[in-house]
Formats: C-alpha cells, sequence, structure tokens
C-alpha cells in the first residue's frame, strides 16, 4: 500500500512543472518515498489526475492500493468536484485525501511574515543569532 505526494509550480521560465512522489511504509514501519519526477503539464485536475494514473501504470503500481493521497490546497487539486483528489478518489475510494502539511506551515509563516511586528521581531532574532554565533567568547 502506498500513498501519492503531488504538487505543481511554474519553473523560472513560467512553465508548469508537476512534481509526484510516492510514499510507503515497508514490513517493520519504517517510512520510504521516492520522487518519480517533474513534467510540464496544464493545471486543471483531470490532467493532472491523469497524469497520477500514468505514474502508476509504469511503476506497476495498481490503483487498488493507492491508500491516500496529498496536495496543497488550491482548487484544482483538492477540490471536491473536478479537484486532482475528488477524481483519483473515485478509482480507489480508500485513497483518502489529506491536506500537505509542509504547505500549511509555508502558509503559517507566510502570514506570520506578513505582519510587520513579527517580521521585525524575527529579523531582529535573527541578527542576534548572528551576532552571538560570531562574538569571539562564546559561553
Amino acid at each position: 500500500m502506498f500513498y501519492v505526494v503531488c504538487d505543481d509550480t511554474r519553473d523560472i521560465s513560467g512553465v508548469e512543472q508537476l512534481s509526484r512522489c510516492i510514499r510507503w511504509v515497508d514490513d517493520n514501519l519504517e517510512p520510504h518515498g521516492s520522487f518519480i519526477g517533474l513534467r510540464s503539464t496544464s493545471t486543471s485536475g483531470e490532467v493532472i489526475a491523469s497524469i497520477i494514473a500514468d505514474v502508476l501504470t509504469r511503476v506497476h503500481l495498481p490503483f487498488s492500493m493507492l491508500r491516500g493521497q496529498s496536495y496543497d490546497g488550491a482548487p484544482n487539486m483538492s477540490g471536491s468536484k473536478q479537484g486532482v483528489q475528488s477524481i483519483v478518489e473515485e478509482k480507489p475510494p480508500l485513497a483518502i485525501f489529506v491536506h500537505c502539511g509542509a504547505h500549511c506551515i509555508n502558509l503559517i509563516t507566510k502570514e506570520c511574515c506578513d505582519d510587520f511586528v513579527t517580521r521585525n521581531a524575527m529579523h531582529w532574532t535573527h541578527e542576534l543569532d548572528v551576532l552571538l554565533c560570531k562574538s569571539i567568547k562564546q559561553n
């Protein structure tokens, strides 16, 4: 059993790139992951879902063994009607969607950094750390 993790982003030339990863747990309950690759694509949920199906076919993993999927919160990825998660979930209903934790942390950090006081506090904390790390005598 395994789950898929996908994210799309624009590269420096403005082309959409979809990263694809597969994660699983072995018999000793050790987690493993494999980066499958990047692919230029459109951002439609249907196209991305077909790319995921193609990847699973190419690496000989049956949809029936898919137990989870993780994407960001964009409507094309996590939308309940035309998002990738809803399209993929139709094939194996046990492929539960979980919002990507790294994206949650990223959104929280962005919100914090938009706040002037928090941004300044983080800046001065960093400056203090640099000063202490470069001081001649460290306790």
